[in-house]
């Protein structure tokens, strides 16, 4: 893997997910897999939002705010009505570029 460029995707699909979503989002930011030097691992983090009236997206924007100084962290935020939770998921499989992909 470090000899070549590896991208992992990884999506979470929301609404209405204040209570859970920051401590999703900064799990999965966390990995130690993302912060090992000897590794050339791209990371995209696609975030699909159902419209949510609650804080979700606001939450949303702060981990990215808070972790956009990783340079080998893409994120992608989509905040749209959809038809539930496998519907947010094909939205966000339209838009992946990793190798390996996870939901």
């Amino acid at each position: 893997m470090s000899s070549k460029n590896f991208k992992f995707s990884i999506i979470t699909v929301t609404k209405n997910a204040e209570k859970l979503i920051e401590e999703t989002a900064s799990s999965v930011c966390e990995q130690s897999i993302l912060n090992d030097p000897n590794l050339n691992i791209q990371f995209q983090y696609i975030f699909v939002d159902g419209d949510s009236n609650d804080r979700t997206n606001q939450i949303i924007k702060k981990i990215i705010d808070k972790y956009s100084h990783k340079k080998n962290i893409n994120f992608k935020h989509i905040i749209e009505s959809d038809d539930g939770l496998y519907d947010g998921l094909r939205k966000g499989l339209e838009i992946v570029e990793g190798d390996i992909t996870a939901y």
